[in-house]
């Protein structure tokens, strides 16, 4: 478990964390969510030993552990993993070396090391690209490697920081699958920063929201969603509102191969409710052709990605006022 009292955290003038206090239960996946300035990215640092309180307390466990320093803050360190937004690897160095760093540095010998390489590429699913330069891989591939970097140790806790950010929806949903799985197996406690709401939707079991460096809503996600009661909460988890963007009811007219199962994943990946105003499908040529009508309500953005998705599969779309 771990265990914030009373911290805070300023940074010239500017009240970062403002004396929270938070229990993380072990062996879950726990959001903290809040919107950009909110002082997400600094409470995880606390929590992590990268950074020591100005005030108040941090124990993992019954274990104080925000006054450790040297070799047994270091050693404490090597118990925490930790995932970045921008993947933080070194492009001098190949797969192989990128996840094999950690355990370098901790002087671990060669055939440990490998051994450890080997286990954790495979799972994360990437054992055919160890050789590999970090510049020819995919957002979705590197975010992996950092993933299998980051439990070069065996860590008790994952701290992923905005880990999903950068990547499209759908890699989004794969890397998520793969933490949760990751988390599901090695028994981990896995703390999520994110400002996005299908990533707490879509993994935690529960949810602190940081407004202004202080906790204002710290439940299940499952109440959270049921009742958003606060102003900042409500904004957050608001389907008209996702990222500060307002969201619009787009219809779509959509000629080719749409089937039932194309309609079905865009409603997944992009977490909105496909309707269908009127469709046929006909048979010309042999060949099944269809022709729908649908609405979704959505951002400029996703709308946007959604064409190119479907472009993609040789549908053609019109963007028809709603």
């Amino acid at each position: 478990m771990i265990t914030l009292r009373n911290i805070s955290k300023n940074y010239e003038g500017v009240q970062a964390v403002d004396d929270i206090s938070l229990k993380i239960h072990p062996n879950t996946v726990h959001g903290i969510m809040g919107r950009s300035g909110a002082g997400k990215s600094t409470l995880v640092r606390l929590m992590s030993l990268l950074e020591c309180p100005d005030n108040g307390e941090v124990f993992f466990n019954d274990c104080r552990v925000d006054n450790l320093k040297g070799k047994a803050l270091r050693e404490r360190r090597r118990q925490l993993g930790m995932v970045f937004q921008n993947f933080n690897l070194f492009l001098s160095r190949n797969v192989f070396s990128n996840v094999a760093y950690p355990l370098e540095i901790a002087g671990v010998d060669k055939r440990s090391i490998q051994n450890r390489v080997y286990e954790l590429l495979d799972l994360v699913e990437l054992s055919s690209k160890i050789e590999y330069p970090i510049n020819r891989l995919s957002g979705g591939q590197k975010q992996r490697i950092a993933i299998a970097r980051a439990l070069a140790h065996h860590p008790k806790i994952l701290f992923c920081d905005e880990a999903t950010s950068a990547l499209d929806p759908q890699t989004t949903l794969t890397i998520l699958q793969l933490i949760k799985d990751i988390q599901n197996r090695m028994n981990l406690t896995v703390v999520m920063i994110t400002h996005q709401m299908e990533v707490v939707k879509e993994i935690c079991a529960f949810v602190s929201i940081i407004d202004n460096g202080k906790v204002i809503k710290n439940e299940s996600v499952q109440n959270l969603f049921s009742f958003p009661h606060t102003g900042t909460a409500h904004e957050l988890i608001s389907p008209l509102r996702y990222s500060d963007v307002i969201l619009k009811k787009q219809r779509l007219h959509l000629v080719g191969n749409t089937t039932e199962d194309i309609l079905s994943r865009l409603a997944k990946i992009y977490h909105t409710n496909v309707n269908i105003v009127t469709g046929s499908i006909r048979s010309v040529n042999n060949k099944s052709v269809s022709n729908f009508i649908i609405e979704l309500t959505i951002s400029e953005g996703t709308l946007n990605t959604i064409i190119a998705d479907l472009r993609s599969q040789k549908i053609s779309i019109e963007v028809l006022h709603a």
